[in-house]
């Protein structure tokens, strides 16, 4: 069985990011690191 999980983020100006990931740790760290070019990133 597959386990997904649904994310919500904002950037710096406060507009929100839904977003969905396998591996939820993997997925905020990147976020949080901006290895992510784009959303989370500016």
């Amino acid at each position: 069985m597959n386990r997904y999980w649904v994310y919500i983020m904002s950037n710096q100006s406060r507009t929100l990011y839904i977003g969905f990931t396998s591996d939820l740790l993997k997925r905020v760290a990147r976020h949080k690191n901006k290895t992510l070019k784009g959303f989370t990133a500016k």
